[in-house]
């Protein structure tokens, strides 16, 4: 508890970053522009992106509940 008051002390917050990287968030807004087109299957789209199933289907999630701009906001603030 000493070292995390110390810490806090001089500006250090431990923990996962809360936000998004820019990388992500350029790799969003690009999969939003072919991720509903019904003629593009997922393995289309993910692998230009360098990504895996598993974050396509994460990132899909992401742009079904917001729109661009909510998005560009959750970039991580430093």
């Amino acid at each position: 508890m000493k070292g995390l008051q110390s810490a806090r002390a001089r500006g250090r917050t431990g923990g996962r970053p809360k936000g998004y990287s820019k990388e992500t968030i350029s790799k969003l807004i690009i999969m939003r522009s072919v991720y509903k087109d019904p003629t593009k299957t997922p393995e289309e789209i993910y692998k230009p992106l360098g990504l895996t199933r598993a974050m396509f289907y994460r990132y899909a999630k992401i742009l079904d509940n917001h729109t661009n701009e909510e998005i560009k906001k959750m970039a991580i603030k430093n």
